[in-house]
């Protein structure tokens, strides 16, 4: 149970961006909360369970892909490293470069405590409650920082997001609040869909997460955020059977126009003017007009048409060797020369772990939507034979949004002060896909006393044969027999 509980302190830690440590040898070198439970739980997981997670990744599909990306990462930042050494002349990044590898293993390897440690439908429903609860006291900070009724947390390190950094404990960025509002929003829309397997008071703790994390993303001033989400809101009315996300949908449109204060819709309003609205005028017919349509976006999106355009140019025309396999992992900054990052997840990939990397990384993507989308059949199944049923939709969804944010953007990557959200990205993929949540019973598959004998076993990226984490301690088949009989 103690790595259970460091694992449900990991989630907690997520949300707290403010830093307990700081030393001045590299850059990102500010310590949190989160830095220090990685540490004690992968130091725990390497040292008593490494059989039970050679056979989880073995066996779970999203997991195996997204631990063969680690691994390749894991190689090419060796090519980081030498570049570094050698041509650039840049230790300090190298150690920059060790760090965010330090927390990709950590992040997945976390992943794999989710699924091992939790193991009744109560844990993962404590663990969504928590980070709903969370998640709202967080949107209500950014909504109260908005009307001004309290203070920044960043001080003047973080002047140059000027007085609209709304950002609560989240960080020095405009993204990770804006996605970390939708992975609430996504969270209490499965609340909402899946509310007669969860109790109807969650309804209600639903409905107001919902309503204050489409506050949040407005007021986070993340137009990549606000294009995910809008991307969300879309898909999620894909398919059959949607009318409990329109009654949702509805339920928060409502709320917004009764419940919200004036001084926050007016702040909203600003927010959108000063990101949107505004540069659109601007170049219409005021200051840096624009004839072409293509010279407007560049305008409106803080020039990254000419990021995109200069970073594809030099990977395929200039080093079309980096293709293949990369310049090595975080080092885009000197394997293409074109600034840290492309501001594009795709072209990052492809310049730093080349073909393969982005190859392993879209295909993990599409494994989770695929696993969703399984689990989905399989819960509606189960309730046919009478048992209550979570059926993950949302987390589908969430992974096509997502999908269309990072062509502007690296946030689902360990990289950059918003690398935590990875960690949260996984931590629900980890519990809304685990087998006690969705068939509302104990899994088989959690990890025992590492000293047991059966644990013995090979195979880290392909696994031997056995009993798979992600079925049911009673099977859909098995349940509908019982319930008939």
């Amino acid at each position: 149970m103690s790595v259970f509980y460091l694992l449900f302190l990991l989630s907690l830690s997520y949300w707290y961006h403010l830093p307990v440590m700081t030393q001045a040898l590299i850059t990102y070198s500010e310590f949190r909360g989160y830095d220090i439970l990685l540490v004690l739980i992968t130091g725990l997981l390497f040292r008593h369970y490494q059989d039970p997670l050679r056979r989880f990744f073995a066996q779970d599909p999203p997991g195996r892909l997204l631990f063969r990306f680690t691994v390749w990462a894991t190689i090419m930042s060796g090519v980081t490293i030498i570049s570094c050494y050698y041509y650039a002349e840049d230790n300090v990044w190298s150690l920059v470069t060790l760090m965010f590898l330090f927390h990709l293993w950590g992040f997945v390897l976390a992943y794999g405590g989710f699924r091992l440690f939790v193991r009744t439908p109560g844990q993962c429903l404590a663990l969504l409650d928590t980070f709903l609860v969370v998640g709202i006291a967080e949107g209500l900070v950014i909504c109260l920082q908005a009307v001004e009724l309290l203070p920044l947390f960043w001080g003047d390190r973080y002047q140059e997001y000027g007085a609209r950094a709304f950002s609560g404990t989240l960080g020095p960025n405009r993204q990770l609040p804006g996605y970390m509002m939708i992975l609430v929003f996504a969270v209490a829309a499965a609340y909402w869909r899946n509310w007669r397997s969860i109790g109807l008071w969650r309804v209600g703790l639903s409905a107001l997460g919902g309503l204050v994390s489409v506050l949040g993303v407005a007021l986070s001033t993340s137009r990549t955020a606000w294009v995910a989400f809008a991307a969300f809101f879309l898909i999620s009315f894909l398919g059959r059977r949607q009318f409990g996300f329109a009654a949702f949908a509805a339920a928060i449109v409502v709320a917004t126009v009764f419940l919200v204060p004036e001084g926050i819709r007016e702040r909203i309003e600003e927010v959108y003017y000063w990101r949107v609205a505004g540069p659109i005028a601007d170049t219409m017919n005021g200051v840096g007009a624009q004839d072409d349509e293509l010279g407007r976006l560049d305008a409106i999106d803080a020039g990254r048409l000419d990021i995109w355009s200069g970073g594809f140019e030099t990977i395929v025309y200039e080093r079309p060797w980096l293709i293949p396999f990369g310049g090595g992992f975080n080092n885009y900054l000197y394997a293409v020369s074109r600034g840290a990052s492309a501001h594009n997840m795709y072209m990052t990939l492809l310049g730093e772990l080349g073909i393969v990397g982005l190859v392993l990384y879209v295909g993990w993507l599409f494994s989770i939507v695929r696993e969703s989308a399984r689990l989905t059949r399989r819960a509606a199944e189960a309730r046919l034979a009478g048992l209550k049923t979570f059926a993950p939709v949302e987390t589908g969804s969430l992974v096509l949004a997502l999908m269309v944010g990072l062509m502007a953007g690296e946030i689902l990557y360990a990289y950059r002060p918003s690398f935590t959200f990875m960690g949260s990205f996984l931590f629900l993929c980890a519990i809304m896909h685990h087998p006690a949540l969705i068939y509302g019973t104990a899994a088989v598959g959690a990890a025992h006393d590492p000293r047991e004998p059966e644990h013995k076993q090979r195979g880290w990226l392909l696994g031997p044969p056995g009993v798979s984490p992600l079925e049911p301690a009673v099977s859909p088949a098995a349940a509908q027999t019982m319930v008939r009989g």
